[in-house]
């Protein structure tokens, strides 16, 4: 196959017949077994002609005809004036094998077939697939006419494809053949970044090669050419300049007779300058759980100093290291990893790549997240992929923050109590936590705030009672109830009811065991996210009138005309509150007298 050349032919000494073949046959005249041989408009691939719609083929619309020889002749032009006829032309073909194409010519002695300049591609003659439109070129030396020369089309009984087309014929006087390239051979990858390298060509000319060239460039830059030098026969060789690592070198040849020049953009080699890559990437097969990966690698074979390596997950560098291993950061789903040597004269290329699947354990959120100095909060930590296990976890936030318990509710929820110191630094905490031997981070995921504004119980009424007395406490809070909280007063004090009689206020039904420790009883008050407390209940010990039938008890003034605003409120309500020797009597599980029962 003849390769397709960009051809600046400088004009010829003479030219002593053209057919373009647009507005006439040229004079050629067919025939054959078939005549299948047809000037005009292809009706199938190539679709036209060389530079025109119309050309000879055989069998314009459809596929050659088999089992035929047929030919096709030129019309009597004289030669008998030429120094040295040549014969030109565009062909395209689309021939089977065992089918085929060729010249012949008659010198007086019968037809004979007479090779192209550079010859026929094949034992077959033009046979194969021309991959476009291609010149081609025929010595006509010992012919006097051009009816004497023919084109001459040979098919077997099998298979068919859609033929030859011939289209801008020519004969002229002189050296109108270009140089012809045969081949052009880059260098191998290198990491050479001195030069220069050498480029290699085998260039041919029917009248000799005057002169060839390399020409490259570097990516899309603009080309460079430097003279090529003979090495024998049909050889040659010419020098590319040094570049810089991860240059991409284009180089292709041109070569000139003297009077022809050829450009072989189509035999274009390329080869780069490159920095050598590690080789054998490799770490775990499994899925991985956990925040990292360890990947290891074997060093480059360069001539160049190798400092250090730099990691890349899915093409973004995430790490740089001085060994031949690392352990690379994580993103849940799958990924690659490649790496990269890091040399004394720049960054080599990237390695294989090596992919893994992997669950990373991750802090979504903690709900809420900040507090106040002197708080004690149920906090929620979501995340993904946590693997929680109840008593196998731990928490930080820092100094100054308590993590009083864990609550594992699932693999990725946990509950936390924390504890704010009075002194906590405020400002923003990392958590840290800890699960299953792997450490979690989430930067700034709480914050403390400072104590002024912090939300605390304000006042009880009443502050004491006595053992064995029942009764209902007003609570006031500095901010609003979110819902109906829980109240614990110490471990003896039994709470029977909490009511919400206002935002901030709270209606405490407690009843006080006869056997309460005398003393102050510290109340606290859990909304689900913030536990308030600072305030106290104070058992007292049971004080009764003289002869009320406690033996034992100790005297003293009766009556409760103390907490007469608070009934007034109570009443105010609408609620109904019991004598303390009624609640005495719950506690102790005594039975109530009728008038007592059938519950408030």
């Amino acid at each position: 196959m003849i390769p397709l050349l960009l051809l600046l032919a400088l004009p010829a000494r003479g030219q002593a017949w053209t057919a373009d073949l647009e507005t006439g046959d040229g004079g050629l005249v067919a025939g054959g077994d078939t005549d299948q041989w047809a000037w005009g408009t292809p009706g199938v691939e190539p679709w036209g002609g060389h530079e025109g719609s119309r050309c000879w083929g055989t069998v314009l619309d459809g596929f050659y005809l088999n089992d035929a020889e047929d030919w096709l002749r030129l019309p009597d032009v004289d030669l008998t004036g030429l120094v040295r006829p040549v014969l030109s032309g565009w062909h395209w073909f689309d021939v089977e094998r065992g089918d085929g194409g060729w010249v012949e010519t008659d010198s007086g002695d019968g037809w004979a077939v007479r090779a192209p300049i550079y010859g026929y591609p094949t034992t077959d003659g033009f046979s194969g697939s021309s991959v476009g439109w291609t010149p081609f070129w025929v010595d006509l030396e010992g012919l006097d006419s051009a009816n004497r020369v023919r084109f001459v089309f040979r098919s077997d009984p099998v298979a068919a494809g859609l033929g030859w087309y011939i289209d801008d014929l020519a004969i002229s006087d002189g050296d109108v053949v270009p140089p012809r390239v045969l081949s052009t051979t880059c260098p191998e990858d290198t990491d050479d970044i001195e030069g220069p390298y050498t480029v290699e060509a085998v260039v041919r000319d029917d009248a000799g090669v005057e002169q060839a060239w390399v020409y490259w460039r570097v990516g899309s830059g603009s080309a460079v050419k430097s003279a090529m030098s003979w090495r024998g026969g049909d050889r040659y060789e010419g020098p590319v300049a040094g570049q810089d690592p991860d240059s991409t070198i284009t180089a292709w040849v041109a070569a000139t007779d003297g009077v022809n020049r050829t450009d072989a953009t189509d035999l274009a080699c390329t080869f780069r300058v490159r920095l050598p890559a590690p080789v054998d990437l490799s770490g775990p097969e499994d899925r991985i759980w956990g925040a990292t990966v360890p990947l290891t690698w074997s060093a480059p074979e360069s001539r160049h100093a190798v400092e250090g390596y730099r990691v890349y997950r899915d093409g973004v560098a995430v790490l740089d290291t001085v060994k031949a291993s690392a352990d690379a950061p994580l993103v849940t789903g799958v990924q690659a990893f490649t790496v990269t040597a890091l040399y004394d004269v720049g960054e080599g290329d990237a390695s294989d790549p090596w992919q893994v699947e992997a669950a990373v354990p991750r802090i979504d959120a903690l709900d809420p997240d900040q507090g106040y100095q002197g708080d004690r909060l149920r906090v929620r930590l979501q995340g993904e992929a946590l693997l929680l296990v109840q008593d196998e976890v731990g928490v930080d936030l820092g100094d100054g923050v308590t993590v009083e318990s864990i609550d594992v509710r699932d693999v990725d929820v946990a509950f936390l109590t924390l504890a704010i110191a009075r002194r906590a630094e405020p400002g923003p905490r990392d958590l840290s936590l800890e699960t299953g031997g792997v450490q979690v981070g989430a930067a700034e995921a709480f914050e403390v705030l400072g104590g002024a504004d912090r939300p605390r119980l304000i006042s009880v009424d009443p502050e004491s009672l006595e053992q064995g007395e029942g009764d209902i406490l007003v609570i006031r809070a500095s901010q609003p109830f979110p819902s109906v909280p829980e109240v614990t007063i110490g471990e003896e004090i039994v709470v029977e009811s909490v009511e919400v009689a206002a935002t901030d206020l709270l209606l405490v039904e407690v009843a006080v065991p006869f056997d309460a420790a005398l003393g102050a009883h510290p109340i606290e008050v859990d909304d689900g996210t913030r536990i308030l407390a600072g305030l106290d209940l104070t058992v007292q010990a049971r004080i009764t009138e003289a002869g009320d039938g406690c033996p034992g008890c100790r005297a003293g003034p009766g009556g409760r005309g103390a907490y007469g605003p608070l009934l007034a409120l109570l009443v105010a309500l609408g609620l109904r509150r019991r004598s303390g020797a009624v609640q005495a009597a719950a506690v102790h599980g005594d039975a109530l007298p009728a008038h007592e029962r059938g519950g408030r």
